[in-house]
C-alpha cells in the first residue's frame, strides 16, 4: 500500500501537459531541476515580455496549477476507507 501511495504521489507531479510551449523542463535552467518550473518560468519571463499584466497572468495561473498539484498529491497519502 505505501509503495502505491509513493507511486501516485509522484505521478501527481507530473503534468501531461508539460510547460507552456514546452515539455517538462524549464527554459532557463536546463542543467539543474527545477520545484515547479513553471512558476520559475513565469517569473523569470516578467522582466523580458513587452506585455507585464500577460506576465503576471501566467503567474498567477502557474501558481493555481501548482496549488493544485499539491493537494492532489496530497490525496494520494490519504488512507483507503
Amino acid at each position: 500500500m505505501v509503495n502505491d501511495q509513493l507511486m501516485y504521489l509522484e505521478r501527481a507531479f507530473v503534468d501531461p501537459l508539460g510547460l507552456p510551449g514546452r515539455p517538462f523542463y524549464s527554459s532557463h535552467n536546463k542543467y539543474a531541476g527545477e520545484s515547479f518550473p513553471g512558476i520559475y518560468d513565469a517569473l523569470f519571463d516578467i522582466e523580458r515580455t513587452a506585455n507585464p499584466k500577460q506576465a503576471w497572468d501566467e503567474v498567477r495561473r502557474q501558481i493555481s496549477i501548482a496549488a493544485f498539484t499539491v493537494q492532489a498529491a496530497a490525496m494520494t497519502l490519504t488512507p483507503p476507507a
